[in-house]
């Protein structure tokens, strides 16, 4: 709830509702918008963050004391300093959404993409998620895809209608100007999302994880009594599992507040696994006492009167209680003072904070790495109504040059898309009404998402007609749904299926060489060769030359040359009719034979020997008659000996010239291409 005092000055700005309170420096003061991930779409999601960001950039802050950031259901811009800076600050920003910069979108956009790689998902956005899926609050969850597909024009579109006057409040630690302008458009107010649970989730539910730890959610109505019943949860679960059995290090809660009159509510404690099953048992337990028996009158005394007298010592509100005050005002909750606050806590009882807690108990999805183990009274969240597959089933093309196409995972109709398990309940359908955003990963390869967060992983290039399933979902989905994820290289995949085609015999390895590859090794080559009578693949990267054979092995075969390390790279003996190549490295020497495809033997030399390289293609050239001589004398000797040899010892003799012609034929190509390799 709002925590506010008499004190507190509730005036408008420009339209705007502001809440200011009058003490000393140093001063705060935010301008706040009830717009967030919420209101997105997962295919526009991070526009937002996009419009935070390019206000800030065109308000001039020399001194760092101002910031932004965008939550479930609001932007907020902050900022510190002296009365007339605080209103300078305002009327930058109100004048900056009136005339974003949209010269600079490409450029923020990718500012926002290197901030969310280096940032981590919380166990509260992956909550979110399980209960809202993929739109409004569930967002969260997701990343913002929506920065690959948006353009100013759109940016220009949500700035202009939802950070306008009637969708802002103000509030400041001091007086604001009366005349203050912050330039901004009237428009109108937006109301919050709806809070609603998934439809089909089975609650309460219970979800298998991998966290350290066990946490749970729920939904709650905002009141006193809540925000009550979490805190003294939060003490007898503390006492429990830290103080008298060590078997946790933090106990936590958290409140947030979704909408006027709907909260929230996380709780939840670390712990090693081989305790998952035990901590919660207690927290669960500790929780239905609580809203069976609510608490003791001792036990509620003594949080009232805490709570009073943390009131009674702050005479002035603080920025919390001045931030609420502007976000219950967007939510369209009316604003309370503290004498009405510390009525609702003289008056509560312990029925009041039992009717709480136990509104909230059938709505709890409960998060524990305690497997299969289902706590009594909950169904696993997977236990959901099973999905039909609709349509007939498309067959895929093999993977390999001798497989037959056979029957592929995918279905579909002209109304939806189904994905089929190894089992008859593993079936996930989407409907081509309910998608969200069709995720483009490559060219014929995309993530279709639905509103509950479901998705399907399609390859068309490797299904038989998978052009005519791209034409009907492209036909059926509206276009301002697809989300191109671009990426500065191409995957492995678009590699092979470019150098390899769609059907090769190291298709194996190809799925397993991203596993083998080092941070930002991008690849430049692939083929499939033999080495050591196993066929595998070679891939050539702009860092090793990599051979990978028996992927799928218990024992796969794995060498790795660095390019730094080569010192000679030369066609095979009778490599035109078996295609090869030899490495000579500083430690000894890689054979490559029947090179697939054929041209690639050639190519992977060229590469491997290209300017700049520490690599030559034959030992180092001398055209001089001396450097000649000593190329060719072996051959030239063994030649000499055979021809007068043929009357004493035929035989011999003709293994000799053979060796002997052998030996001045690849002399000659060596030179040859020493001789092209130096005048490039």
């Amino acid at each position: 709830m709002g925590l506010v005092r008499e004190v507190v000055t509730r005036g408008q700005r420009a339209g705007v509702p502001v809440f200011t309170v009058d003490r000393p420096g140093p001063h705060q003061a935010a301008l706040v918008f009830r717009v967030g991930r919420a209101d997105e779409t997962l295919a526009t999601s991070g526009v937002t963050h996009l419009v935070e960001h390019l206000a800030l950039f065109a308000v001039d802050d020399d001194l760092r004391r101002s910031g932004g950031f965008v939550d479930h259901f609001r932007t907020v811009f902050f900022t510190s300093g002296s009365p007339d800076e605080i209103a300078q600050f305002l009327v930058s920003v109100s004048g900056a959404l009136q005339a974003l910069p949209l010269d600079r979108v490409e450029l923020e956009k990718q500012v926002l993409l290197t901030e969310a790689a280096s940032a981590g998902g919380s166990m509260w956005q992956m909550l979110m998620g399980l209960r809202f899926g993929a739109e409004h609050f569930g967002l969260l969850a997701h990343d913002e895809v929506g920065l690959r597909r948006i353009d100013a024009d759109e940016v220009a579109r949500w700035c202009a209608s939802r950070f306008v006057s009637a969708n802002a409040a103000i509030w400041s630690t001091c007086p604001l100007p009366a005349d203050l302008d912050l330039q901004l458009a009237p428009g109108k107010r937006f109301p919050p999302q709806r809070v609603m649970t998934l439809a089909g989730v089975p609650l309460p539910a219970y979800v298998d994880t991998h966290t350290s730890g066990v946490v749970l959610s729920a939904l709650g109505s905002r009141s006193t009594a809540l925000t009550v019943a979490l805190s003294l949860l939060e003490q007898r679960v503390h006492r429990n599992l830290r103080v008298g059995r060590g078997l946790s290090y933090a106990v936590t809660g958290s409140y947030v507040p979704l909408a006027a009159h709907a909260a929230h509510v996380t709780f939840g404690a670390d712990c090693l696994d081989e305790h998952a099953v035990i901590v919660r048992d207690e927290i669960l337990q500790e929780l239905r006492g609580l809203a069976q028996d609510g608490p003791g009158l001792d036990e509620l005394s003594a949080e009232v009167e805490k709570r009073i007298e943390h009131w009674s010592q702050e005479n002035t509100p603080d920025n919390g209680e001045l931030d609420a005050a502007a976000m219950d005002e967007l939510l369209g909750k009316g604003v309370s003072t503290r004498a009405e606050l510390v009525h609702d806590l003289e008056v509560l009882t312990p029925d009041h904070v039992s009717r709480a807690l136990w509104e909230t108990l059938e709505t709890i999805i409960l998060c524990a790495p305690t497997g299969s183990d289902v706590p009594a009274g909950f169904r696993s969240y997977d236990d959901r109504t099973p999905h039909k597959p609709l349509g007939h089933r498309y067959l895929a093309r093999g993977n390999r040059s001798y497989d037959l196409p056979k029957r592929s995972r995918i279905a579909a109709s002209d109304k939806a898309i189904s994905f089929v398990g190894d089992k008859s309940e593993n079936v996930v359908t989407i409907r081509y009404a309910d998608v969200v955003a069709v995720l483009e990963h490559g060219p014929g390869r995309m993530t279709v998402v639905d509103r509950s967060g479901s998705s399907i992983r399609l390859d068309l290039n490797s299904l038989v007609k998978g052009a005519q399933l791209n034409g009907e979902i492209r036909r059926t989905v509206p276009p301002y749904l697809f989300v191109p994820l671009e990426r500065t290289s191409k995957s492995i995949l678009d590699v092979s299926r470019q150098q390899l085609g769609y059907r090769t015999r190291a298709a194996t390895e190809i799925g397993r060489l991203p596993g083998y590859l080092q941070p930002g090794e991008q690849v430049v080559k692939l083929a499939v060769a033999v080495r050591r009578q196993r066929r595998g693949l070679v891939a050539l990267t702009d860092r090793r030359l990599l051979f990978l054979a028996k992927a799928a092995s218990r024992k796969p075969r794995f060498i790795e040359v660095p390019l730094t390390d080569i010192v000679r790279v030369k066609k095979r003996l009778f490599g035109v009719v078996f295609p090869g190549i030899v490495v000579t490295t500083k430690t000894g020497k890689h054979r490559f034979a029947d090179i697939v495809p054929r041209e690639r033997a050639a190519e992977l030399i060229q590469e491997l020997t290209a300017p700049g390289s520490t690599t030559s293609a034959t030992k180092p050239f001398d055209d001089s008659l001396k450097g000649r001589l000593r190329d060719y004398l072996l051959g030239i000797v063994l030649v000499g000996i055979g021809l007068p040899a043929v009357l004493a010892h035929a035989y011999a003799a003709v293994w000799m010239l053979i060796f002997g012609v052998v030996r001045l034929v690849r002399t000659f190509g060596r030179r040859r291409d020493a001789r092209a390799f130096q005048m490039r």
